[in-house]
């Protein structure tokens, strides 16, 4: 019974976690499209070119933090700015950690539906 409602309860968060009632984007994304105003005010938003993108994942995919030294080494090779390689970091980053979310909570959901057949199950045997 209790481990019935742990499962509940941490599919409950995850779910609520998945989905945010304030789906607001803010935070990095608006600061990755400031720095590409263009001069007449409007977002001139420059896509990465694959050569950049995969030089990107490759070192994201080694280590999920950035430092210092590294963001300045990596916008340096790209001709980026340090700037938009941290803020490509930090989206990869909530895209990973979502992944792994959505990932747990499939697994979580699958035990609760197995917990609830086993119950069934049970309680048509005591019956």
């Amino acid at each position: 019974m209790i481990s019935q409602l742990f499962l509940e309860l941490k599919l409950n968060t995850i779910f609520h976690l998945l989905n945010p009632k304030d789906q607001s984007r803010g935070g990095a994304e608006e600061e990755e499209q400031r720095l590409h105003r263009s001069s007449s005010g409007g977002v001139k938003k420059r896509k990465l070119s694959d050569e950049q993108v995969r030089l990107l994942e490759q070192n994201f995919g080694n280590e999920h933090k950035l430092e210092s030294e590294r963001k300045d080494r990596l916008a340096s090779e790209l001709g980026l700015e340090p700037r938009q390689v941290a803020v490509w970091f930090q989206n990869q980053r909530a895209r990973w950690k979502n992944k792994r979310l959505e990932e747990e909570y499939g697994r979580l959901k699958s035990i609760h539906e197995t917990t609830i057949l086993d119950k069934c199950h049970l309680q048509t045997e005591v019956s």
